[in-house]
């Protein structure tokens, strides 16, 4: 009994590390793009990487560096401002290359679980479950870092409550 427990709860921290790995890759991307704004207002002609990309994390991050890249080519920044940039892609990075490891270890999980309750699927009902956990994870990102939720804190704060 107390191995199916761990089991599962071990399973459900995986996911949550590979949700809010992500989360903070997603936080700190906005955070350069924020610090990318202040420096040029200009960085509007640069098209946005599309937030369908977070389905293959290191794909996202190398188009949104390669923007990064694009932009501060054309501009002239001190070095405090590159400073500042640099830290913050390098934060991204890291976040986003935790997020597919936790990917990794949550198959790992997500198998242990099966194999616990003797679920057997195939191997394409195995991957379609993990897919739907990978967007679940990604819904919850989106819902968290989104327009409405900081609308809702930004009023909650406010008010005072």
């Amino acid at each position: 009994m107390r191995k199916n427990v761990l089991t599962v709860l071990g399973f459900i921290a995986e996911w949550v590390l590979f949700t809010f790995s992500l989360h903070q890759a997603v936080i700190e991307l906005s955070e350069q793009k924020e610090a990318l704004n202040d420096i040029k207002l200009a960085s509007k002609k640069y098209q946005n990487v599309s937030a369908m990309y977070w389905l293959f994390p290191p794909l996202k991050v190398w188009l949104e560096k390669r923007r990064m890249e694009k932009i501060l080519h054309d501009i002239t920044i001190n070095t405090k401002d590159f400073d500042q940039l640099f830290g913050l892609s390098n934060r991204a990075i890291a976040w986003a290359y935790l997020a597919v490891a936790e990917i990794f270890i949550s198959l790992i999980a997500t198998n242990e679980v099966l194999e616990i309750f003797e679920i057997e699927v195939t191997n394409w009902q195995f991957v379609g479950i993990n897919l739907f956990l990978v967007g679940i994870g990604i819904l919850i990102v989106a819902y968290r870092t989104s327009d409405l939720i900081r609308g809702q804190m930004y009023q909650r704060y406010r008010e005072g409550h």
